[in-house]
């Protein structure tokens, strides 16, 4: 179901309320089953996030030995990453009807959705900055701490996403998704070794 730039504009608003700990923000934001299902046009407003990572992920895999064309890499980069968007979302129904919360699941994927859109761009921003820097040491490390700092701040106001989302603890959010984190990055690590996605370390 297709979105207007003013309904995305809107929601993103109120999620950027929500990541601030603002639990109103939720409450103003279209949780209806219309508005549960135009969540997912945020995946279309992310591609050309998406586009700047793929290309930085390629670009890193080439520069490390990798055999894969860069139009090889994209066949495989896009579908996993797509798929670890909503695959988790198979999963919350389970989840949710064991913390005996089950009526917070339109709640929890569309407030997730519309965070994913904002993260995407704040990681593709930082990605689309390298682009245009020199390549020196210096630089690198800057980049890589920032990104590892941006990493961080992401894990923190996903966390107030879910707390408002599920009506729950902070500590409850917090270990939904640290769990969350480790589960799918450790599928996707694997799902991406099998693609040949990593490059062995040299012996």
């Amino acid at each position: 179901m297709m979105i207007s730039l003013d309904y995305a504009f809107y929601h993103i608003e109120r999620v950027l309320r929500m990541m601030r700990g603002d639990a109103s923000a939720l409450d103003e934001m279209d949780i209806s089953t219309d508005g549960f299902w135009r969540s997912f046009g945020t995946i279309i407003f992310a591609l050309p996030a998406l586009f700047f990572m793929w290309v930085e992920s390629s670009q890193e895999l080439i520069s490390q030995g990798s055999d894969l064309q860069m139009g090889q890499i994209f066949i495989r980069r896009i579908p996993i990453d797509i798929i670890s968007w909503v695959l988790p979302f198979a999963f919350y129904p389970v989840v949710l009807k064991f913390l005996n919360r089950p009526h917070r699941y339109s709640h929890l994927v569309i407030a997730i959705n519309w965070s994913n859109l904002v993260l995407y761009y704040v990681f593709a921003a930082i990605i689309l900055i390298s682009f245009f820097l020199p390549k020196t040491e210096a630089i690198t490390v800057t980049l890589g701490f920032l990104m590892i700092a941006t990493l961080i701040a992401s894990i923190v106001v996903v966390t107030h996403v879910i707390k408002i989302s599920l009506n729950a603890s902070a500590g409850l959010a917090a270990a939904f998704v640290i769990i969350e984190i480790i589960v799918l990055y450790t599928l996707v690590y694997n799902v991406e070794g099998l693609l040949g996605l990593h490059v062995p370390a040299p012996l």
